[in-house]
């Protein structure tokens, strides 16, 4: 949880969500509606869909977790909207998280010529996840090797991640589609341009409305907490760098955020150099906590403050929370003030001086 100044602009939503109660479609714009997608038995409780008329069709963006709960919500929003499953011209999925692009499937065999849109390294990171469980098995327990844990430490289970869950990314469509920096929406009354913001995974878009002012801004930017940015095995490079270079982007744009959960929200700016602060404040508490010792990740990782407490998070949440230690020491080392060495496991120190 981070401190937010972000201005709440959905009362509606926000009441709901502080109240634990079913949230309302709604109306943001001309042409463009919010439909909250439940995602079952998870504290993130829904996602933000929204549709984006264009003519007598719609574009649907990040349509949810795919759930007969989460199809009939959208379904009865898209009523609400005056479109149908047919009506369907296209599909953007911000990021390939099955919260976000899980119930695409569905909605591609109600409208088989509608298009699938997402950037290239995300549609690259969605064929990276396309695994069968052996193979998904054997790659956490690389991960978690390198990490500096094994299958037989307690406090990690490497076969969190091999669950029922895990084999969504097998049935989630690929693209058709592929989205630049800079590239317009292929829409014919609106104009929605791409925004690559790389972090929250390698290939996170937003989609900047050119002619309102409105972005939707996926889990890249939210109200209230700060999207997990860890190193995957789908990872390359500086994930945590990429977000905060991806939050300073977004600091030229003044408009409502519509944003993957929560509520809609203004002072995009200010959210944005908030969570830039936050993570700058992690780098010098990760730091802090390596002293003159030589750790790994998971090793490391319980020595850092939690939301909730290390000894309260569960295998799934222990596995992001050392995803995230990851990407702030890989960021320490490209700035010099670690130095990492060997590979299974990875084992970071101060630099000999």
């Amino acid at each position: 949880m981070v401190a937010t100044s972000a201005i709440v602009s959905s009362p509606e939503l926000f009441a709901a969500w502080q109240a634990h109660t079913p949230p309302v479609v709604q109306q943001v714009r001309t042409g463009i509606w919010s439909v909250p997608v439940p995602v079952p038995d998870n504290p993130i409780r829904y996602t933000l869909c929204y549709l984006i008329m264009d003519g007598d069709g719609v574009v649907v963006v990040d349509p949810g977790w795919e759930s007969d709960e989460g199809e009939s919500a959208l379904l009865d929003g898209m009523v609400l909207a005056g479109v149908y499953p047919g009506d369907v011209r296209g599909i953007v999925a911000t990021h390939v998280h099955p919260d976000h692009h899980g119930l695409s499937r569905r909605f591609v065999a109600a409208a088989p010529d509608a298009w699938i849109a997402m950037s290239p390294a995300e549609s690259g990171a969605l064929e990276q996840l396309r695994q069968t469980p052996a193979e998904r098995l054997a790659s956490e327990r690389a991960w978690w090797a390198a990490a500096g844990s094994d299958a037989t430490d307690p406090s990690i289970d490497p076969t969190a991640a091999v669950n029922e869950r895990a084999h969504v990314f097998e049935r989630m469509p690929a693209a058709t589609l592929l989205l630049a920096d800079g590239d317009l929406l292929p829409l014919a009354s609106r104009r929605m341009r791409v925004i690559a913001t790389p972090g929250h995974t390698p290939g996170h878009i937003c989609l900047l409305d050119v002619d309102d002012d409105v972005i939707i801004t996926g889990d890249h930017l939210l109200p209230r907490i700060s999207p997990n940015v860890g190193l995957q095995h789908t990872s390359s490079g500086s994930p945590l760098r990429d977000y905060l270079h991806s939050l300073d982007l977004l600091t030229a744009y003044d408009h409502e955020a519509l944003p993957g959960h929560q509520w809609h929200f203004r002072s995009v700016p200010a959210r944005a150099r908030e969570l830039i602060d936050h993570h700058r404040v992690r780098l010098d508490e990760v730091f802090a906590a390596m002293g003159d010792a030589a750790l790994t990740a998971a090793a490391l990782a319980p020595r850092l403050s939690w939301a909730h407490g290390w000894h309260e998070l569960g295998p799934f949440q222990r596995r992001a929370a050392v995803a995230e230690t990851i990407s702030h020491l890989v960021y320490l080392v490209e700035d010099g003030a670690l130095v990492a060495k060997g590979e299974t496991p990875v084992v970071y120190s101060l630099p000999a001086v």
